[in-house]
């Protein structure tokens, strides 16, 4: 499709009088086709003429309605436009020369409509196996039972983000986008399984939609959404869950093509959209949002300088509105994340600097493991598998070589992008340099081949020696695991190879002198086929070793591995993958190299070969995403997370809370999953890899103190191996303390509780604690300390807990009268709780501090018998009020600052206006015969 402004100049007064009622001159400008298809112009075929709308100051397609009436002729040849003139102001009409060959509108929608099909095929089959009942998709993060207790905090969660289900809670922002959106209209179920798919379909289908509306073939375009979406971590995170990035991931391409729209028609309304587009990034997870906009930035300026040129000042004007709309947006997100994942974290916190750096970057992508890029296992798919242990450097704790405390490597994802995106992304930088392309195509290959480098560079975190300077920039230092720019490099590779196979293509099929020979494919066809010789010859060469490689990973690994109980079998699996992995990449490197080959002889064989061959390499690379797959898309039986009698018991005290005495075997799974699942709290915690100060504070001191810590923690049951209670049994303090509840055992594979038997004695047991251990619990004395004392006060022997608190001095304790009772008077019951909110009914004998075993944040608010009330830290992370002797109602309600949510409201009611008005102007536009060109 190419355009041509052709015009000459009329007097447009006649027009502007009547523009406000243009329709009435449709049957006029038909009736003129005769006189356009008689035109003598250079071409053949008949014309057509159409009202498309009204024109818009200095061109550009955009329409204004009550603006001068342009008239769109649509011709096989070459037709003259008006020029119109209203107050003075020239008027451009761009009108559009169809050549003969040009696609026809119905086949593009054709088009599109099979490859949106197309994806949710493969979507379908990837996921085919949580399609089978009963099954429903694994992660480790982002779990069912974490969406299941996630989705019970909807839509409160949107302004009161708090988790009370693990430790004693803490604060939780549950952001309003569309993801979380999708939870509560949608079973966790349904969402578990099908998130990942769906954010995957439509973030290929759109980048799809990009890269076409750029220019490139479907065979390109194709290639390069698979590359970006399906492949390396964007798709193997899938294992891992964070959905989050899978959120942003699905912004990106919609961001793209509305920011290419918007410069393109230099339009206010398209800028805001693109706007919102990038604030609902940041709304998915903050911090990959930011990586990502440290490119998706520069590129509206690019967009605008390909489209505008150097129109500096109109572009100013029209990437404000974006910015401001992003921050509209992503202000809520940025602020809540940095007071939850920077303000109070330890680590981040921490005055030791190298240990701040050793946080930061401990998932720093190690650059000797880029051979996965293209021989897939090579290290191992991810830690934790006896199929294929990871064997890498990356999540290696600083300092585990020598000490060996922290991690050794902890992976979940893989990085492979297969020989095929690899290749033509390496191309499109040489064929752009190389051969004559058109100039917009090159400036955009420049562009993404420089943030597919530095995103590479950057991933290498602690790697790589200039991280320190990016590091010292405003918020990185906050933002952990630079391997996250990986996300951002896959994407760029993608687009990178979308070009690259496009420019070979056409290079390909030129003619003349211009044309590609094998002779001049040689520097590109070469080195692809060399690589897959020398992968070939080295896979052949480690099968040769397999013996001998085996025992390396024996000698390197084995005593790590023997803690999981991992035997000879191990080893064998790992050096299988390790040689399939070579053979495999250098296998996909040679059929790339064929493919290279076939397309530089093509006018030697049939003209459907290059066609057909496209096809075939488009299907080797859908064979790796199903190779992926099969390590990354696992399924499990939910049906296990049905009720049983352990459940039962531990959700038969609901304001209680439950500890366990291990994490090894299925007590990790119930933490992270059952528990969740069916909102039973803990005192433990899956996983908080940003641990707040206090927090990290307060179990160095008080967590290795069991019995003192789970009477403060209000834990009623503990769950441990049937050990425990014969440890307890022998110990006669603590024997007066707990009570044997339930023996049980859990059958292998299917997870299911069995009751003991008198053949089976149960191997696990379910203990009560029965001393005091409330957790709204009326307390007749209190005493200002300081938090060094109180830590130290909490695990003495002589401290008696619930009898008095310990209120943190530098408090306003004026409104707090002296407390002398002796004995604890009276009843506290629950009447509602939800997230961030707390009703309660108090009968106190006498006056006395209710003290509330939950996390003390600044940002709760007390009410007493519908008066504020001042809440206090006690017990150095507990928190407080004073409540006189009486029946009374005390209301807690957790309100952070709302200031930023409800900008992002009127951002996104704004965006909703803008695409409503934008979605009416077309349909009335197309109404009426017009262009869909509107602004």
């Amino acid at each position: 499709m190419e355009e041509k402004i052709v015009g000459f100049p009329f007097n447009g007064n006649f027009f502007t009088v009547f523009s406000t009622q243009w329709k009435i001159f449709v049957p006029f400008f038909h009736s003129m086709e005769t006189f356009w298809r008689d035109f003598p112009f250079n071409g053949k075929g008949s014309a057509r003429t159409e009202v498309r709308g009204c024109c818009n100051r200095k061109g550009g397609g955009r329409f204004r309605r009550g603006a001068p009436l342009c008239l769109a002729i649509q011709s096989h040849c070459l037709i003259p436009s008006a020029v119109l003139w209203w107050y003075g102001m020239k008027e451009v009409c761009c009108f559009t020369h169809h050549r003969s060959e040009d696609v026809e509108p119905m086949k593009i929608k054709r088009e599109y409509t099979w490859v949106w099909a197309g994806f949710i095929l493969l979507a379908l089959l990837v996921f085919r196996e949580v399609l089978l009942p009963g099954n429903a998709l694994f992660t480790t993060d982002d779990n069912l039972g974490d969406l299941m207790a996630r989705k019970q905090q909807l839509p409160w969660g949107w302004w009161r983000g708090w988790n009370d289900s693990a430790l004693l809670g803490f604060a939780s922002p549950l952001f309003l986008n569309g993801t979380n959106l999708l939870l509560w209209l949608f079973p966790a179920t349904t969402f578990n399984n099908w998130i990942n798919a769906f954010d995957l379909v439509v973030g290929s289908g759109f980048l799809f939609l990009f890269l076409r509306r750029r220019g490139l073939n479907g065979w390109a375009a194709g290639l390069g959404s698979l590359a970006a979406y399906w492949l390396a971590s964007n798709f193997t995170l899938t294992y891992a869950g964070h959905i989050g990035k899978f959120g942003v991931l699905l912004w990106v391409p919609i961001y793209l093509c509305l920011v290419d729209e918007a410069a393109k028609r230099r339009s206010l309304a398209w800028s805001l959209l693109a706007g919102a587009a990038l604030g609902a990034m940041f709304l998915e997870q903050a911090d990959v949002a930011f990586f990502f906009a440290l490119a998706l930035g520069p590129y509206a300026l690019l967009a605008w300088f390909r489209n505008q040129g150097r129109d500096w000042l109109g572009g100013v004007k029209w990437i404000a509105p974006l910015l401001v709309m992003t921050l509209m947006i992503s202000a809520h997100p940025l602020l809540s994340g940095y007071q939850t994942a920077v303000e109070d974290v330890a680590a981040v916190q921490s005055e030791d600097t190298q240990a701040q750096w050793e946080f930061i970057t401990q998932w720093s992508w190690p650059p000797g493991e880029t051979l996965d890029f293209i021989a897939p296992g090579y290290f191992g798919w991810r830690s934790n598998d006896p199929t294929g242990f990871y064997v890498g450097k990356m999540g290696r704790s600083a300092g585990w070589e020598e000490a060996g405390q922290g991690f050794a490597n902890f992976k979940l994802e893989n990085q492979y992008l297969g020989a095929i995106p690899l290749t033509f992304a390496l191309l499109a930088a040489f064929l752009a340099v190389r051969f004559r392309v058109d100039a917009k195509a090159r400036l955009d290959v420049w562009f993404w081949t420089i943030v597919m480098a530095l995103a590479l560079v950057l991933s290498f975190g602690k790697y790589f020696p200039l991280y320190r300077l990016f590091y010292q920039l405003p918020i990185v230092s906050s933002i952990r695991n630079p391997n996250k720019f990986l996300q951002l490099f896959q994407l760029a590779l993608g687009i990178c190879a979308a070009y690259g196979f496009q420019f070979y293509w056409d290079k390909a099929k030129a003619t003349g002198q211009r044309s590609l020979t094998v002779a001049g494919a040689l520097p590109v066809l070469a080195p692809v086929a060399v690589v897959g010789l020398g992968l070939l010859l080295w896979g052949i060469g480690t099968l040769s070793a397999r013996e001998t490689l085996i025992h390396y990973f024996l000698d390197t690994w084995g005593p790590l591995t023997a803690q999981m109980g991992w035997n000879h079998e191990w080893a064998v699996a790992l050096a299988d993958n390790r040689i399939w992995s070579l053979l495999h990449g250098g296998i996909m490197a040679l059929m790339a190299a064929l493919f290279l080959y076939v397309l530089a002889t093509q006018d030697r064989w049939s003209p459907r070969l290059s066609h057909s061959a496209a096809a075939v390499l488009l299907g080797l690379v859908v064979f790796d995403v199903f190779f992926l797959a099969r390590h990354y898309v696992t399924t499990f039986q939910p049906g296990s997370m049905r009720d049983n009698e352990v459940i039962r018991i531990l959700q038969s005290a609901p304001d209680q809370r439950v500890a366990l005495t291990t994490r090894a075997g299925f007590y990790n799974e119930w933490l992270s999953i059952q528990f969740p699942y069916h909102g039973v709290a803990s005192i433990e915690v899956a996983q908080m890899p940003r641990m707040p100060q206090r927090y990290q504070t307060y179990l160095q001191r008080v967590g290795g103190h069991s019995v003192r810590h789970w009477q403060l923690g209000a834990v009623q049951y503990v769950l441990g191996p049937a050990q425990v209670w014969a440890e307890i049994s022998n110990h006669p303090e603590f024997r007066r303390r707990f009570n044997l509840v339930y023996a049980y055992n859990v059958e292998r594979g299917t997870g299911r509780v069995l009751p003991a038997t008198e053949d089976r004695p149960g191997e696990h047991v379910v203990i009560e604690h029965t001393g005091p251990r409330q957790r709204y619990a009326l307390v007749p004395r209190w005493r200002e300390v300081g938090d060094e004392e109180a830590l130290t006060r909490l695990v003495a022997a002589d401290f008696e807990p619930l009898r008095e608190v310990l209120i943190a001095s530098g408090q306003d304790l004026s409104a707090l009268p002296e407390l002398s009772g002796t004995e604890n008077g009276g009843r506290v019951d629950r009447r509602e709780r939800r997230p961030g909110y707390v009703r309660l009914r108090v009968a106190a004998e006498q006056p006395s501090i209710l003290r509330m075993a939950d996390k003390f944040d600044p940002h709760w608010q007390a009410e007493l018998n519908g008066n504020p009330v001042p809440l206090w830290r006690m017990d150095y992370i507990a928190k407080g009020l004073y409540v006189p002797s009486g029946m009374h109602e005390v209301v807690l309600t957790y309100r952070p600052p709302q200031f930023t949510f409800w900008l992002q409201l009127v951002g996104m009611l704004l965006a909703a206006v803008v695409g409503g008005y934008l979605a009416f102007k077309r349909f009335q536009c197309r109404h009426a015969g017009g262009d869909q060109h509107v602004d």
